[in-house]
């Protein structure tokens, strides 16, 4: 199961951390997973290289973080919102296999 966690500061999304594999398919022909990486590299790169925001970026072998600087772009919050929603709907059509969760920093 991919486990998708956002980070709240005062009810705002500050960040996330993404880890795991939703077990779709195989490795290779996993869309959901194909899906969830290619949502969050959107959002990473966007906020990043496009956005000029200041962020921490983390990426292990099995999991990514990002969190905003505390001088944070409006764009960039919303774009988290954004990440936020589409998680959802993948994990609406794809039961079982993305867990969100959410922790007050």
């Amino acid at each position: 199961m991919i486990t998708a966690n956002f980070l709240r500061k005062n009810g705002v999304i500050t960040g996330f951390s993404v880890k795991g594999h939703s077990g779709y398919a195989e490795e290779g022909r996993d869309i959901v997973c194909s899906a969830v990486s290619a949502s969050i590299q959107l959002t990473a790169n966007t906020i990043t290289d496009f956005f000029c925001d200041n962020a921490e970026v983390s990426v292990d072998e099995n999991e990514i973080t990002l969190v905003l600087s505390d001088a944070c772009k409006t764009e960039s919050v919303e774009l988290l919102n954004s990440l936020r929603a589409q998680l959802e709907f993948l994990a609406e059509d794809f039961k079982g296999r993305i867990k969100i969760t959410y922790s007050e920093v």
